[in-house]
């Protein structure tokens, strides 16, 4: 979001014409990330093949962005000034800005059920993308980042109560496969010290990022709904670059809210030490969170749903990467398996088609 990091790309109704169903990405963020629709490229002559390979560079474009949360991050609360709620309602605030220039300051917001449907998605993802960055102080950036990857397998458990979707073999499969991950996710943090509490930070901070990958599978289900009742491409593009700018909004208010009540509020040792710490600020609100997201949402147009989902699979590899680069973070054994079976339990949830509603 993110934080978009990769997002499920959930789908919707097959057109008449008979062409694949169309999902509705949502950006995240990780990443991060879930963001619009999927348009499939249906001719292979040389001008549509290089359209495609064009889209292809802007999803990985994209994702490369996302990546760059998690260490930006860490570098970040690494300066006593800057606690994870401040650097949160920065980097939502840069990104509500950017959305709302790019949509011209008009945000319409719908009414009745698709309202109601459209508040519960906005409060979810002010929900994610604070979570995020506060599990990447806790945890590790692998964790986080992973951990909230799993709104996928959220979505595989839930959409058949929520949006009456029939379950497959594959839904269990890879429910199974990415519960494994899971567990093996937080069993380093449970083997921690617990000083003056029932869990220890690292754990917190685990458990932190998996409520907020089961509230980035309520904000997928939510812009499911909407894109139902969106009806045209370009009600589409409005109803979910405004759900970002909302959501961003809300986000602002929760992290001035979250920075205030632990006494972090933007405290910085001197004048001289704010340049780099404002530069990185600015990236993760306007480079990592927003442009990753409208370099995502202009190369799904022409591409199929399952082509862009494992192209965004490369934000959850690259995060830890950086982390280990930059901050000199290295992520246990146990996390990089459990990461590699939650991978695994998306790629098995997201290939096969899904029986339309």
């Amino acid at each position: 979001m993110r934080s978009l990091p990769f997002e499920y790309k959930p789908e919707r109704r097959p057109a008449a014409s008979g062409d694949p169903p169309a999902p509705f990405p949502v950006a995240p963020h990780g990443a991060g990330a879930a963001h619009r629709r999927i348009m499939t490229a249906a001719s292979s002559s040389p001008n549509s093949l290089a359209t495609t390979r064009r889209a292809m560079l802007l999803v990985l474009a994209g994702a490369v962005l996302w990546s760059t949360g998690g260490v930006f991050i860490k570098l970040l609360v690494r300066d006593p000034g800057w606690g994870p709620f401040a650097i949160s309602t920065g980097r939502s605030a840069l990104a509500a800005a950017l959305f709302f220039v790019v949509l011209r300051g008009r945000i319409r917001i719908p009414g009745g059920r698709s309202g109601r449907w459209f508040w519960a998605g906005a409060l979810s993802y002010a929900y994610v993308v604070t979570a995020f960055v506060v599990a990447t102080k806790m945890t590790t950036a692998a964790n986080a980042i992973i951990l909230q990857d799993t709104a996928p397998l959220w979505v595989l458990a839930f959409g058949g109560v929520l949006l009456g979707e029939r379950a497959r073999w594959r839904d269990g499969a890879a429910l199974a496969a990415g519960l494994a991950g899971v567990v093996l996710c937080v069993r380093h943090g449970l083997m921690q010290p617990r000083p003056g509490g029932l869990l220890s930070p690292q754990t917190a901070g685990d458990f932190l990022a998996l409520s907020s990958g089961a509230a980035f599978g309520l904000t997928t289900l939510a812009m499911r709904r909407l894109s139902r009742a969106a009806g045209t491409p370009e009600s589409e593009d409005h109803a979910a670059l405004a759900f970002l700018c909302v959501g961003n909004v809300v986000a602002v208010g929760a992290g001035l809210a979250g920075t205030f009540a632990v006494g972090t509020a933007f405290r910085v040792p001197s004048l001289a030490g704010l340049a780099v710490p404002l530069l990185m600020l600015v990236w993760l609100g306007l480079g990592q969170l927003g442009a990753g997201y409208l370099l995502v949402q202009r190369g799904l147009r022409r591409l199929p749903a399952f082509q862009a989902s494992m192209l965004m699979l490369l934000e959850p590899i690259l995060n830890p990467l950086w982390v280990a680069l930059m901050a000199s973070e290295i992520p246990p054994g146990t996390t990089m398996i459990g990461g590699a079976l939650v991978l695994a339990g998306m790629t098995i949830g997201l290939t096969g088609k899904r029986a339309p509603l």
